[in-house]
């Protein structure tokens, strides 16, 4: 059985010493692991976020590091095939990515996609109705490339 005695423990009887190195570099260890797990939280609790509601609902852009967060919010009052399309813009290259193809979705859902392409730019997301025939819906109310900034 063992018992914690400060840096000691004891094993039937016997005195076993941990090396003062062996508990530096536990020490080390622990420290960097908190560390990274603490800037991660800061980083995604200050991530870069664009909605827009239009007459489809409610759309939404979050940009990260490692990709982009879709969000749709569907308060059309009706049920319909909808799809999501990320619009890129960096260096004065536009470029899209398609998501799985299209998901139904009814008034009232609540519809999300990542993209994980990494970070690639300045961003925006766009809703298209595949059922009805609507105008397509952006993350960005003016059009604009304004989800930049993945801190």
């Amino acid at each position: 059985m063992f018992a914690k005695i400060g840096s000691n423990f004891r094993l039937k009887g016997r005195r076993l010493r941990v090396p003062r190195s062996l508990r530096v570099a536990a020490l080390i260890v622990m420290f960097t692991l908190s560390f990274s797990l603490a800037t991660e939280l800061v980083a995604r609790a200050n991530h870069d976020r664009d909605c827009n509601v239009d007459p489809l609902g409610l759309v939404c852009l979050t940009v990260n590091w490692d990709g982009y967060n879709a969000e749709y919010g569907n308060e059309s009052g009706q049920c319909f095939w909808a799809d999501f399309t990320l619009y890129v813009y960096n260096n004065g290259v536009f470029s899209w990515y398609g998501d799985e193809g299209p998901f139904y979705t009814c008034n009232g859902n609540y519809n999300t996609y990542f993209f994980a392409t990494g970070y690639l730019g300045c961003a925006k997301v766009v809703v298209f109705d595949r059922s009805n025939g609507q105008p397509s819906q952006s993350s960005s109310a003016d059009g604009t490339f304004n989800t930049c900034d993945p801190n």
